[in-house]
């Protein structure tokens, strides 16, 4: 019942659509795979045919002409419950987090990918700009549902280390990200990775909470993840997402049966 998109592709390539030029080439701005009026063509059939779009986009550019053409199909066609997405959502300009808010656009985002912020992305976007990278609690105050993800392959399948990233937003430099705090809280970020996800997925009836009629699906941990303790779990300098915090699962529940169990657990 969905459709996914491209409307660029991605920073280390230099194909992300940016508002203004790439730091390090002043006449590079990425590559758009759609202009505004064919997209809001493509949109506007989509989203009459009752389906959600789901929209990859990773620079503020990318992510305006996103919004623009969902604003413009919410106008063109029949209200319905169609819960459009932006896939990835890394940097939306300040002046875009309202209208997503406004016009109901989800942000489908991997914190875990915060990790990756290193001396490239500044070379590639310059201070500015990297310091608002994946404005999270930027976009909840301002009215975005939010939803978490893994990304995998391309980040770890474990929710751990996104859990771990949300809150304290370590980088690749072995600091935290961001001019302001857009760290979430633990309930936020859970919430994210649980109802929020249900929620985008249309699922919510069904996932996303442990509720009566629901399935059961649920993890024991080893450890506390209210508790802010989390930095005494690992070493930062050797931290690895792909790896760390995989022992802290003791057994994972689908459907009220145990799928996963530790002879320790």
């Amino acid at each position: 019942d969905s459709v996914k998109l491209y409307i660029d592709g991605v920073g280390g390539s230099q194909t992300a659509f940016l508002l203004e030029p790439y730091a390090d080439k002043p006449d590079e701005y990425g590559t758009p795979f759609w202009t505004q009026e064919d997209f809001n063509k493509v949109c506007r059939l989509i989203d009459g045919m009752g389906l959600q779009l789901c929209t990859h986009a990773n620079g503020g550019a990318g992510q305006r002409r996103i919004i623009n053409s969902y604003e413009y199909v919410s106008y063109q066609n029949s209200a319905w419950d169609a819960r459009h997405r932006i896939e990835h959502c890394e940097l939306p300009h300040p002046d875009d987090w309202a209208r997503m808010g406004d016009l109901g656009i989800h942000g489908a985002v991997q914190p875990s990918h915060v990790f990756d912020v290193s001396q490239e992305y500044v070379d590639l976007y310059g201070i500015e700009r990297v310091q608002r990278f994946m404005p999270w609690k930027s976009m909840v105050d301002n009215g975005v549902p939010l939803s978490f993800g893994s990304d995998w392959s391309a980040a770890p399948v474990n929710p751990l280390p996104g859990l771990f990233m949300a809150k304290y937003r370590l980088t690749l430099m072995g600091e935290p990200w961001g001019a302001n705090d857009d760290s979430l809280d633990m309930d936020q970020a859970v919430r994210a990775y649980t109802l929020g996800s249900a929620i985008d997925l249309k699922m919510e009836d069904d996932i996303g909470s442990l509720e009566i009629g629901k399935c059961a699906d649920f993890v024991i941990l080893k450890e506390d993840i209210f508790a802010d303790n989390w930095p005494t779990w690992f070493d930062p300098k050797t931290f690895d997402p792909f790896k760390d915090f995989n022992d802290k699962i003791f057994m994972t529940v689908f459907k009220g049966e145990p799928i996963f169990e530790k002879a320790t657990a």
